[in-house]
């Protein structure tokens, strides 16, 4: 009977290892993709590098029922990883008008935005209204 429970359990657990080594590799979730605070700073810092910037600049006073206007959500953060993108977050609830210096430099006069510095090429700016979808398809199509 003992040899019965461990030969069974054997061939459970062998089972068990085979089904999850022929699975396809996880796709990284957005808890692994973390937004690091942006920091003037850190964002040269990761131009000088050659990467790809991602920037959200966001407010918790934006008229929008989520302050991030939906421009964090896995979706994004996964096609911005995939595209090689470093994601950074700047939380303008408590500046002054200067920290709004970089988004009227670019065209754009209100939170959330989420602007995409790319290797080559301008940086494209999306607002909270962008559709996911949009959103996804014009990351793919820039690339990082």
């Amino acid at each position: 009977m003992f040899a019965a429970v461990v030969t069974t359990g054997g061939l459970l657990a062998m089972l068990i290892v085979l089904f999850w080594c022929n699975q396809e590799p996880a796709t990284r979730d957005a808890v692994s993709m973390p937004w690091s605070v942006y920091s003037k700073a850190a964002f040269d810092r990761t131009e000088l590098e050659g990467k790809p910037v991602a920037v959200l600049f966001f407010a918790n006073w934006a008229l929008s029922a989520d302050p991030k206007g939906g421009l964090s959500n896995p979706g994004i953060s996964q096609a911005l990883a995939d595209a090689g993108f470093v994601l950074m977050t700047d939380d303008l609830t408590h500046s002054d008008a200067n920290d709004f210096d970089e988004l009227r430099h670019l065209g754009f006069n209100s939170v959330p935005m989420l602007i995409l510095y790319p290797q080559t090429g301008p940086p494209v700016g999306f607002d909270g209204g962008t559709p996911e979808s949009n959103l996804v398809a014009a990351v793919e199509l820039i690339g990082g």
